[in-house]
């Protein structure tokens, strides 16, 4: 909770089951991770590169990213359980 992961190198990390709340991951690399069931509540994926990132069942609530956030394909966005209307409506969810 509350962690500055700005910027951080987490490529291929296995975080399911892991609470991301109040998390700083902006510019965070975390191409190929794996979220699975994990609470992202309060996250910052601002200029992080998620573009591989496997989200199935993960939570997602009250997140954070802009135009430069690079998301995966939105089947695998789909995945992700309380995706804010916001996302779903930019990736055509």
């Amino acid at each position: 909770t509350g962690a500055n992961l700005k910027e951080a190198i987490l490529t291929g990390a296995y975080l399911i089951g892991t609470d991301l709340i109040a998390t700083n991951l902006k510019g965070a690399d975390l191409t190929g991770a794996r979220f699975g069931v994990s609470h992202s509540i309060e996250v910052y994926f601002t200029q992080s590169g998620i573009s591989q990132v496997e989200p199935r069942g993960a939570y997602l609530k009250n997140i954070f990213w802009d135009q430069n956030t690079k998301w995966p394909d939105k089947e695998e966005v789909s995945k992700a359980l309380n995706i804010p209307d916001e996302l779903k409506e930019q990736l055509g969810l």
